[in-house]
């Protein structure tokens, strides 16, 4: 790997950033995590994980509609 794409690669890992993932009833909604509180509320076994991702590639995502 050159010296440049090895530049771009750290690039790209520092602009990424620290998401929640809430698997519940068949829907997922992924949020920032001083949401995350709120979205669990009424979902008892609902699925928690971490994802790490641009902003942009967050806004990408399709609206939630909703549990």
């Amino acid at each position: 790997m050159t010296s440049e794409a090895l530049q771009q690669e750290k690039a790209a890992k520092r602009d990424k950033h620290r998401f929640i993932r809430i698997y519940y009833d068949g829907s997922v909604c992924i949020c920032e995590p001083h949401e995350a509180a709120s979205m669990l509320e009424g979902c008892e076994g609902a699925t928690v994980t971490e994802v790490w991702m641009t902003y942009e590639q967050w806004e990408a995502l399709p609206e939630f509609s909703g549990w």
